[in-house]
């Protein structure tokens, strides 16, 4: 597999991981293909609300539309490093 379909994906776990749901859903491949070209993504309903500010920026930065200004491998682990993975204490507060 392509390390960058690779890391694609690792996105979307990731995403998923937070907040138990896809980042695009639709009845359709068709939707969710219009969903992601839709735009950015509402981290203002819930789960969102209760997940720390640096996650948030980490999500936003790992799924931007625009794949130039998407992180990279090295900005995610160094972001994450930051945080020092408050993301996955969302997880023990549910």
């Amino acid at each position: 597999m392509d390390k960058k379909l690779m890391f694609d994906v690792l996105e979307l776990y990731f995403y998923i991981l937070i907040c138990g749901v896809p980042p695009f859903w639709a009845e359709t491949e068709e939707g969710i293909a219009h969903a992601i070209v839709k735009g950015p993504i509402d981290l203002n309903r819930y789960p969102w609300p209760r997940v720390s500010d640096e996650a948030k920026d980490l999500v936003k930065g790992m799924l931007d539309a625009n794949p130039y200004n998407r992180f990279t491998v090295e900005e995610v682990l160094a972001s994450m490093a930051e945080i020092k993975l408050i993301v996955f204490m969302f997880w023990y507060q549910a």
